[in-house]
């Protein structure tokens, strides 16, 4: 019997809203082969395991959980002073926003102990999680992007008429983000250089790096996912979300009726851009390989008069934009699960190791020279 994690929360800004996907995902296992073991990581990045992870109360109301700990390909748990061995694991369903979790940390951990995860590897989750990196690299792909300036704080505050000139020549208004951020947390508006200093003191409070966008009028949002299923790469549906703001809040995204993505009020397919839906699908393709993206991811864009936009990628969406796909979302989790088994036994087939005889030479107890 296979035994799967579900890994969500830890140390982000998107805490909680990883507690809901994982809580989701969980629960759309119980057909599934295998045993699943859900596994919250908390603000301190400690691991906890308890079967009543599966109701959403439980983190509300607590629960009494074991503080366990990933070793080699194994689970293990904390017992007394000692870890004591819960199962061998076969693959990671990874539902982290944001930080270390989305960003590459915990593919890290988990590519360094053998273990195959549904989401992309440590470089597409940590180019994708920087939103200026990650255009950059695009454009110059010839992706188009919405003109940008890239910010860095301790930069800004030495070169600030430099920063100014580039700002101006952007235009105002302008939209601050931090380059590592998401669901639209810490996202503010500039509509003058008057307010660009407390703007960004804002902004600079979740990110040294931040990424200032040319504000664009009247536009729409169109979001696609995408996964690896063996050798191909499928596309969703497209979505056209509708915002109460100009920009796509975070409380329009989870504090809906069912406090997820999937509360979003959304046109599936909108029969008034078919034409940026041709567009989105192959630049989606595109940005999928050369990102070096994996998983399940969620590519949104912008369109504004008639042409498409790249905006940016997650990597591990919210609710692993499961109702995007034309499929049940346990369908969805289980080609994820064998695709993080068929990626391992193509890594299995790469040289990792080249035998030398470097260190013979110190044998004798000779020591390093200077």
């Amino acid at each position: 019997m296979r035994n799967i994690l579900v890994i969500f929360g830890g140390l982000s800004t998107e805490h909680d809203v990883s507690i809901i996907s994982g809580v989701q995902a969980i629960n759309n296992m119980r057909d599934i082969d295998g045993k699943v073991y859900p596994i919250y990581i908390d603000k301190d990045n400690t691991m906890w395991y308890s079967s009543e992870y599966a109701n959403i109360s439980t983190f509300a109301n607590g629960c009494k959980a074991t503080r366990v700990a990933i070793i080699g390909r194994a689970l293990y748990k904390l017992w007394g002073k000692v870890f004591k061995k819960i199962c061998d694991i076969d693959s990671a369903v990874l539902a982290l926003h944001g930080g270390l979790g989305e960003g590459g940390g915990v593919q890290g951990l988990l590519s360094m102990c053998g273990i195959p995860y549904t989401s992309s590897g440590v470089l597409g989750s940590a180019l994708a999680m920087d939103k200026a990196i990650c255009k950059d690299v695009l454009l110059s792909h010839k992706i188009p992007v919405v003109p940008y300036v890239t910010i860095h704080l301790d930069d800004y505050y030495e070169n600030k008429s430099n920063y100014l000139s580039k700002l101006a020549r952007l235009g105002y208004p302008i939209i601050l983000k931090p380059t590592n951020g998401g669901s639209s947390i810490g996202i503010t508006t500039i509509h003058s250089e008057d307010d660009l200093e407390e703007g960004l003191a804002q902004v600079f409070t979740f990110s040294d790096y931040v990424i200032a966008e040319k504000y664009l009028e009247d536009i729409v949002e169109l979001n696609m996912a995408a996964f690896r299923d063996g050798d191909q790469i499928v596309t969703s549906n497209v979505e056209q979300v509708s915002k109460s703001e100009d920009i796509l809040s975070f409380s329009d995204k989870y504090l809906g009726d069912t406090h997820s993505m999937d509360s979003l009020s959304r046109v599936i397919n909108p029969r008034d851009y078919s034409t940026q839906i041709e567009t989105i699908r192959k630049l989606t393709l595109k940005i999928y390989n050369i990102l070096h993206l994996d998983g399940v991811c969620r590519i949104d864009y912008i369109v504004s008069c008639g042409k498409v936009y790249f905006n940016e990628v997650n990597t591990i969406p919210g609710s692993l934009a499961n109702y995007l796909f034309e499929m049940d979302y346990c369908t969805l989790l289980e080609k994820l699960i064998h695709n993080s088994k068929v990626q391992e036994e193509k890594d299995k087939r790469l040289v990792k190791c080249f035998p030398t005889y470097i260190l013979s030479k110190y044998s004798d107890g000779k020591k390093l020279s200077k």
